[in-house]
């Protein structure tokens, strides 16, 4: 009988290496316990090669409890479409922007709200405990470029270019490469894509493009006005202008920009975001919330605050009158839409913002530590600054901030500090680095 590995539940997620910690033993009876939440389920994948049969486990499971549909290898966004077009809930096997020997899956409510992390515990318990229901239910295969086709031709009848924005699209041998094309075609939209043969080794770039530096895609932005890279399930964008990657929060600017003459409300961007945001939302006259780091509480925190726009630092982008769920490839076609409104370039528009001086580091941390370890340092800092504990612990200054917390996705402790002047950065680094890296590695 097998054993289940407790931490590959996250918080808003389920993610391991595949063949140690994500079997297809260990799939089949997550899709049991998934299943017993709803009648029927959508399953679908992205294009990993350990894809293919966990997929076909978790439909094992599922369909031992509940009727399933099965569309197979889709963008994320085309799965969530189809979810919330048939309002049956989603599973969707991924490890979205981790490296290829890993794999899991994440869990979607019919509305395109990701399952919260009291949620996932729930699945969790019924795992460890193996309460699981057998009996057989239908399972419906769908032709999963059918799936694809439906969500392409939205595009069509929805946002339509205004002029010819010459676009540059690096689908880092994705899934995104199974529908970006023919969607900003549909649009009307000028585009040449690299990359874009879906190849679960990703062998052009890591499938993670906040990380990756995206050389080839890089190069390449001086014969075009904007350029794009998607992660491995399409879930997260990095945007490009001839100048090289610009930061989440400045292309955030350049949306709501156009957005906040059209849409009353505030602005979310969860606690890992730059300061910068700050800056955006006061200079756009909004109010700006912060929220948990990760898609599912993102998105939970528009929804609560009835936010006209939502974005993460590692490239999630929540903009409610396009979709009621993050979509990422029509975000970056209403980026489009608004250079081309606009008349002015990426690089002017974003020019309009002050300049952070930044310094990130990631520490290696055991699963099994990283709480602690946080919790350690918020006693320790809570006597002497004035903190955030939403996630992790921000320490908010005049110029500038320093955020630490445990990632949801990897054994790792995330340390970001910036500032506007560079001497200050300096001095912020002084005061916290020697306290962080010895509480750490103690």
């Amino acid at each position: 009988m097998p054993m289940f590995s407790d931490h590959i539940f996250r918080s808003y997620d389920i993610r391991g290496i595949y063949g140690i910690d994500i079997t297809e033993e260990t799939m089949q009876a997550i899709g049991n316990a998934f299943a017993q939440h709803s009648k029927a389920v959508v399953v679908a994948r992205d294009s990993r090669l350990s894809g293919s049969s966990l997929l076909d486990s978790f439909v094992k499971g599922a369909s031992d409890v509940s009727d399933v549909i099965n569309i197979g290898n889709v963008p994320s966004s085309a799965a969530l479409q189809f979810s919330a077009f048939n309002n049956i809930p989603l599973a969707y096997i991924t490890a979205s922007h981790l490296p290829r020997e890993w794999n899991g899956v994440k869990f979607f409510h019919e509305n395109g709200q990701g399952f919260l992390d009291t949620e996932n515990m729930k699945i969790k318990e019924i795992v460890l405990s193996r309460k699981f229901v057998h009996k057989k239910c239908h399972v419906k295969v769908m032709n999963s470029q059918t799936v694809i086709n439906d969500y392409v031709n939205i595009f069509a009848s929805g946002m339509q270019s205004l002029a010819g924005t010459k676009i540059l699209i690096d689908c880092g041998n994705g899934v995104a490469g199974l529908a970006v094309r023919a969607a900003f075609n549909a649009a009307g939209f000028n585009t040449d894509v690299i990359f874009e043969e879906p190849d679960g080794n990703f062998p052009n770039r890591k499938p993670d493009p906040i990380t990756d530096p995206l050389e080839t895609l890089v190069s390449k932005m001086h014969e075009y006005d904007v350029g794009f890279a998607y992660d491995g399930d399409c879930d997260r964008v990095v945007f490009t202008s001839k100048d090289g990657k610009i930061s989440s929060e400045q292309a955030s600017f350049v949306m709501l920009s156009e957005i906040v003459k059209m849409h009353d409300g505030p602005i979310v961007a969860n606690i890992e975001c730059s300061s910068l945001m700050k800056h955006i939302a006061k200079k756009l006259d909004r109010e700006l919330h912060y929220s948990k780091v990760g898609y599912t509480f993102v998105m939970e925190a528009v929804k609560k605050h009835n936010a006209i726009f939502g974005v993460e630092v590692s490239g999630h982008y929540f903009t409610p009158h396009l979709a009621k769920y993050s979509d990422v490839i029509a975000t970056s076609m209403y980026l489009c839409y608004v250079l081309q409104k606009t008349g002015k370039s990426l690089s002017n528009i974003i020019n309009e913002l002050p300049h952070y001086y930044t310094e990130k580091k990631n520490y290696e941390c055991a699963d099994n530590k990283k709480s602690s370890v946080i919790s350690e340092l918020q006693t320790e800092f809570s006597g002497k600054y004035d903190i955030n504990t939403l996630d992790g612990i921000r320490i908010d200054f005049d110029n500038g901030a320093v955020l630490l917390r445990a990632s949801n996705t990897e054994p790792k402790i995330r340390l970001s500090i910036e500032s506007k002047n560079q001497k200050h950065l300096e001095e912020l680094k002084d005061e916290f680095l020697e306290i962080i890296e010895r509480k750490i590695t103690a």
